[in-house]
C-alpha cells in the first residue's frame, strides 16, 4: 500500500517536471511575431456574437497628443498585443522572466480619456479565452471603454493560475508589480484615463484583483471579484489550497489596521460575485472579502453603515440570487477626491444559487462558464458605471 502511494507521488512529480520542461521549450522556441517599437502588434480579433465576420485589424493609431484633444472620426476596433516587464516582478521559484504578455482591446469610439477595464483570467484559461467567455468586448463596443487582458505564463504556474499567495506578490512586488506596469502601458496605448481604471478577475484572477485594490487603492476606481479570495488569504501553496477548500484564517481586524497604516484613502468600491455551489473556491471566501471591505470602510466612522438586501427569483434565463449592499451615508463628509463615495455603494455581494466555479452568464462552450445569468459582465459594467464613462459605483434606484 505504502509502495503504491509513493509510486503515484513520484509519478505525479515526474509528470509535473515534464510539463514544466515542455512549457519552457514552447516559450523558448515557439515562433514569435515581430513586434513594433512600442511593443504592439495588431492581431485578428476573435469572433463575438455581435461582431461582423473576423478580418485583420488595422495598424494602431496614435493617441491624441493632448488628453482633451477632440476626435470627430472614431478609429476602428482593434486588438493590440504587448509585453510588460518589471524588475521587481521576479518570483524566486518561477522559471520565466519577470514579464507577462497581454492583449488590449480598443473599441471604435470617439471617447477621449476612456475608462479602462482590467480583466484577469482564472486558472486553466488565457487572455483570449477569457475575452471570448465573458463577452466583455461586446460591452466595450457598446459603451466605449477599453479592456486589458493580462496573460499568465504556464512557466509561472503550470495551471496558468496567478500566484496571488506568493510572498513577493503579497508585498507589492512579484506579479503585482508586473500587472501595475502592464496597466500603465495599457492606459497610454488606449488613451485611457489613469484615474478611471477598474480591475476585475475570476478565481485566481479575482484574488489578484482584490490584492491589487487592497495594496494600491489609489490606482483603481472599482474592483470586481468573481469566485475569488480575499487579499492575504494565504501565503503558501498549502494555505492557499486550504483557503480555497473552506475559507481562510483571515484576521480582518489586523488587515484593517495594516491597510489604514499604509493608505490615506478608503478602498475602491467592491463587487463580489460567487456561486453557493462552488466546489473549487468555497463561498466563505466571498463572505470574508465582503466583511473585510465592510471593516475597511467602517473604520472611518463611528456610525453603522447602511445596508440593503434584495432577492431575485430564478427564471428560465438565470439562477436565483441575493444582493447585499453597503452604502455610504448621504451625510458622510467627502473623504478623498479619488474615492468620493458619498451616498454610493461601498461594497456589494451577489450570491448566486446553484452556480458552480464558473463565470455567471458566460459562454458555456468554454470551460468555467455558466450560460445562465445573472450576467456577471453586465453587472460589472453597471456597478462600475462604465456604461456612463464614470467609474464610481452609485446606488441603483
Amino acid at each position: 500500500m505504502k509502495e503504491s502511494i509513493m509510486f503515484r507521488f513520484l509519478l505525479n512529480r515526474a509528470k509535473r517536471a515534464l510539463q514544466r520542461v515542455a512549457a519552457w521549450f514552447r516559450q523558448r522556441f515557439a515562433p514569435k511575431p515581430t513586434l513594433r517599437d512600442d511593443g504592439a502588434e495588431p492581431i485578428v480579433a476573435p469572433a463575438y456574437e455581435s461582431e461582423a465576420p473576423t478580418k485583420a485589424e488595422p495598424i494602431e493609431q496614435s493617441a491624441p497628443a493632448a488628453a482633451g484633444a477632440a476626435t470627430t472620426t472614431p478609429t476602428p476596433p482593434r486588438w493590440l498585443t504587448g509585453t510588460a516587464k518589471n524588475a521587481e516582478g521576479r518570483i524566486p521559484w518561477v522559471l520565466t522572466p519577470p514579464e507577462r504578455n497581454y492583449r488590449l482591446y480598443i473599441p471604435a469610439s470617439t471617447i477621449q480619456n476612456r475608462p479602462l477595464l482590467v480583466m484577469i483570467h482564472g486558472c486553466r484559461q488565457d487572455a483570449a479565452a477569457f475575452a471570448a467567455a465573458t463577452r466583455m468586448n461586446v460591452l466595450a463596443d457598446q459603451h466605449g471603454f477599453a479592456v486589458l487582458y493580462p496573460d499568465q505564463s504556464d512557466l509561472a504556474n503550470i495551471n496558468r493560475c496567478w500566484n496571488w499567495f506568493e510572498t513577493e506578490t503579497l508585498e507589492g512586488r512579484g506579479e503585482v508589480a508586473i500587472l501595475l506596469t502592464m496597466i500603465e502601458r495599457a492606459v497610454k496605448r488606449a488613451g485611457a484615463d489613469a484615474e478611471n481604471v477598474v480591475v476585475a478577475g475570476l478565481s485566481s484572477g479575482g484574488a489578484m484583483a482584490a490584492l491589487l485594490a487592497f495594496s494600491y487603492p489609489e490606482r483603481f476606481s472599482c474592483v470586481a471579484v468573481h469566485s475569488g479570495l480575499a487579499p492575504h488569504a494565504a501565503d503558501t501553496i498549502t494555505s492557499a489550497l486550504a483557503a480555497m477548500r473552506g475559507g481562510a484564517e483571515l484576521d480582518i481586524a489586523a488587515l484593517t489596521k495594516q491597510y489604514w497604516r499604509e493608505h490615506e484613502l478608503p478602498p475602491p468600491p467592491l463587487l463580489v460575485i460567487h456561486g453557493d455551489a462552488d466546489d473549487r473556491v468555497h463561498s466563505k471566501n466571498a463572505d470574508q472579502l465582503f466583511d473585510l471591505w465592510a471593516s475597511l470602510n467602517q473604520a472611518e466612522t463611528i456610525h453603522p453603515l447602511p445596508r440593503k438586501q434584495q432577492d431575485f427569483n430564478a427564471t428560465s434565463k438565470q439562477h436565483a440570487y441575493r444582493v447585499e449592499s453597503i452604502i455610504a451615508p448621504e451625510s458622510a463628509p467627502d473623504r478623498h477626491d479619488v474615492h468620493n463615495t458619498q451616498g454610493f455603494k461601498l461594497a456589494e455581494s451577489v450570491r448566486v444559487e446553484g452556480l458552480q466555479h464558473a463565470w455567471s452568464g458566460g459562454n458555456a462552450a468554454l470551460p468555467f462558464n455558466d450560460a445562465l445569468g445573472p450576467d456577471a459582465s453586465e453587472m460589472i459594467v453597471a456597478f462600475a458605471r462604465l456604461g456612463k464613462h464614470f467609474a464610481l459605483c452609485t446606488l441603483q434606484q
